[in-house]
């Protein structure tokens, strides 16, 4: 009896692999060995600006990578702005809340898709300061 396996069952693409590759990469470097940090605080004031600067510079057309050339440099992860989904307004929902080392927060997001279909979702981003400024889609919450 011979066994044999489909081929290209489980075929990712590699625009999801690399990114989601990043998040894991971040995840640990922020948590670090011990899974503790010296400072488990989030500066909310900071995290809030961090995170408008961030949507301000998509709705501007840049891309997540140009934000590591500022001062201070800026983390960006998210799935939409990456595959090229353009943002036309955002809305923060609230102050959001501390979550160990970061900023919980809901965001409304009026996006145009690469096929020029306009959509509306609320999102949640997970933003952090110390001790680099990130700005991460929260693909759990």
């Amino acid at each position: 009896m011979k066994i044999r396996f489909a081929k290209n069952v489980f075929r990712v693409p590699l625009r999801l692999i690399v990114p989601t590759f990043l998040i894991v990469l971040m995840s640990v470097q922020l948590t670090g060995c011990s899974g503790t940090s010296g400072n488990d605080t989030v500066r909310p004031d900071v995290a809030k600006e961090t995170l408008i600067a961030a949507l301000t510079a998509w709705m501007a057309g840049e891309l997540p990578d140009s934000l590591q050339t500022r001062t201070p440099a800026i983390v960006v992860q998210d799935m939409d702005w990456s595959a090229g989904h353009k943002l036309l307004d955002f809305e923060p929902q609230g102050d959001g809340k501390s979550v160990g080392a970061n900023l919980s927060i809901e965001v409304q997001l009026t996006l145009v898709d690469t096929q020029d279909k306009k959509t509306e979702q609320k999102v949640w981003y997970l933003v952090g300061t110390d001790p680099a400024l990130t700005v991460f889609r929260d693909m759990l919450h």
